[in-house]
């Protein structure tokens, strides 16, 4: 039933064999084999070497060949994949931890690891070595979970063995990077039901990705923690692995800020009001319900009619080749969340631009390159959209950029138009810059002016 294990098998017979044959110490090959308990299973880059000489039909010929159905399991372990774990708990255990009106479930609590299902086979098709993999199943993990209120921020704290990562998830929210053991991860959490959903796909290549759902057993007293490996790229198909957590108290930290949502129910999570005098839809406490918070770094990833853009603005041919073409990072931060203050710092080329506004407020003079300035930023009047101006005194022009934020395929992508505006003819040249959003912003909040 696990072909590729048994000609591993064969292959290490063979070679005890043959170092007997050489008079070599084979009885010390067979000690060494059984001390470092050789793998149940055949690690994945074996395999991925076999699947290039041999049919698939040979190598796996009880699985349906189906691309999707590759999952390995051990036959010790398929008989407890669905039966949820009997821990005992104290009687101090919390017994708050059950679903609100719509399904979503607070996990906050101090949880630690007592099972696990197919868990190193999980680690094996993700590359992790022999060792690693048999590490990384005996560690003692903890997983320390705080929420807010509404449900709307997911706090993890992970540690055990090497593992100690500390990371805040926004749900229903932007993507944020995560790093663990030095593997770069761009994760998304959503609310799937009462179930928690986390997608980490791998960075930077995009070849593989994890999908991760939490929910309660056992009268809230046991986190069960699904993992589901998706080969993206290859044939390796898909692993599916289990984790069962035992509630051992509450957390010891404060609830994290809730993060802005629009889900019905959390009005009261949003506390920005407008401060342009717009007429947006706004909540029960004023705040205007469809500005977004556009903080995070966003690399251009493409360009539409920018040279003709910097053109009017007298660039040359040289600068307008290289202003359209050239790797351009727009961080952004913002105040979250009353989303008063815009931090803009643009960099790319010979670019290098730091800018501080108040949303809303009047032209703020400063110097680009040496070059007296005018700038500002407000909200559109359907609260969508944020608009920059700038304004060139030396030129008699204005740029004014318009971004907004879309969301497609789970990745969130920043549309920003910009238009150069002469101000003695009245002419004006359109563009579009494309932005996707690679993290989090590194940079302080920014404050806003009385």
């Amino acid at each position: 039933r696990n072909v590729p294990t048994v000609l591993l098998w064969v292959l290490y017979l063979l070679a005890a064999l043959l170092s007997h044959l050489m008079g070599l110490p084979t009885l010390l090959l067979v000690a060494g084999a059984f001390i470092a308990k050789f793998p149940e299973y055949a690690p994945r880059k074996f395999e991925l070497m076999l699947e290039g000489v041999l049919p698939l039909w040979l190598l796996y010929p009880t699985r349906n060949l189906r691309k999707t159905s590759r999952v390995r399991s051990s036959s010790s372990n398929s008989t407890s994949d669905s039966t949820p774990i009997n821990s005992t708990s104290s009687p101090a255990i919390n017994s708050g931890h059950s679903p609100v009106e719509d399904g979503r479930t607070d996990f906050s609590g101090v949880w630690k690891r007592v099972r696990l299902v197919n868990y190193e086979n999980l680690m094996g098709a993700q590359g992790v070595g022999f060792m690693q993999r048999k590490l990384a199943a005996s560690i003692a993990m903890t997983h320390t979970i705080t929420m807010d209120r509404l449900l709307t921020a997911f706090r993890l704290q992970e540690k055990g063995g090497p593992v100690e990562t500390d990371q805040l998830y926004p749900i229903d929210g932007p993507e944020v990077v995560t790093t663990t053991l030095k593997t770069d991860f761009l994760d998304k959490a959503t609310w799937e039901g009462g179930r928690l959903k986390i997608r980490k796909l791998r960075l930077p290549d995009h070849n593989y990705e994890l999908i991760i759902f939490r929910e309660l057993e056992n009268a809230g007293k046991t986190l069960k923690v699904s993992a589901l490996y998706r080969d993206l790229k290859g044939s390796a198909g898909e692993v599916q692995a289990y984790s069962y957590f035992e509630y051992v108290g509450t957390t010891p930290h404060l609830p994290p800020e809730s993060f802005r949502t629009d889900t019905p129910g959390h009005a009261d999570n949003v506390s920005n009001t407008p401060s342009d005098g717009s007429s947006a839809t706004t909540t029960t406490n004023g705040a205007a319900t469809n500005r977004k918070d556009f903080s995070g770094q966003w690399q251009r990833v493409k360009t539409h009619n920018i040279e003709a853009v910097l053109g009017a603005t007298g660039a040359g041919f040289v600068q307008r080749k290289l202003g359209a073409q050239m790797a351009l990072m727009h961080t952004i931060t913002m105040d979250y969340p009353s989303l008063k203050a815009f931090r803009l710092h643009e960099k790319g080329g010979p670019i290098d631009i730091d800018t501080t506004l108040t949303i809303g407020a009047d032209f703020k003079p400063g110097t680009i390159n040496g070059k007296p300035v005018r700038q500002r930023v407000y909200w559109s009047d359907d609260n969508e959209s944020l608009i920059f101006r700038r304004r060139l005194e030396a030129t008699n022009s204005e740029m004014v950029m318009t971004r907004t934020i879309e969301q497609s395929s789970d990745e969130y992508q920043m549309h920003m138009k910009v238009v150069n505006i002469d101000l003695a003819t009245g002419r004006e040249v359109e563009g579009m810059s494309w932005f996707k959003r690679i993290g989090p912003s590194p940079d302080p909040l920014p404050t806003a002016e009385e």
